[in-house]
């Protein structure tokens, strides 16, 4: 079953769709404690041609059966990402590197098939505006803070915002 076989429509037209497989990042840098980026599919430059997008731009990715194998799959379960240009040179245009953490949270793994199309968006690199609300209480009707929470709120709060 190719990706192909698949009529995504996901918004009011078809979009076109690729398959690519999943590949470890090159480098293990790549792969951030803060799991900052972990929805980034890291795409070769002619993939993101093909498929019209830009890097951050969204996009959606969903597992193919295997080749040949007895696995079908009616709808797949079609997950959201954010494309992004590799930094490797020499990257096949069928690959995609996906972080570990995303793989795990999609239940892909590597070496799987995956079909991938434009989610047609980009996520506001700049807000358009920012409402703020008073949300404080009374403190009186605050309850105190028990001496045995005290000094764990204490190291939390001095980690957290410095002495």
């Amino acid at each position: 079953m190719k990706a192909s076989d698949f009529v995504l429509n996901l918004s009011t037209h078809q979009q076109k769709s690729l398959e690519v497989k999943i590949r470890p990042y090159p480098n293990q840098s790549q792969e951030r404690a803060d799991q900052d980026g972990a929805s980034r599919v890291f795409l070769a430059m002619n993939t993101l041609l093909d498929l019209g997008l830009n890097s951050g731009e969204t996009c959606y990715v969903w597992k193919l059966p295997p080749v040949g194998g007895e696995e079908v799959v009616e709808k797949p379960e079609i997950r959201e990402a954010i494309a992004w240009l590799s930094t490797e040179k020499n990257l096949s245009r069928k690959v995609a590197q996906v972080s570990k953490v995303f793989q795990e949270a999609c239940g892909f793994k590597l070496g799987d098939e995956l079909g991938i199309a434009s989610g047609g968006g980009v996520f506001p690199k700049v807000v358009g505006s920012v409402v703020f609300r008073d949300v404080s209480v009374d403190k009186e009707s605050l309850p105190l803070l028990d001496e045995e929470d005290r000094p764990h709120w204490e190291w939390h709060l001095t980690k957290h915002l410095g002495e």
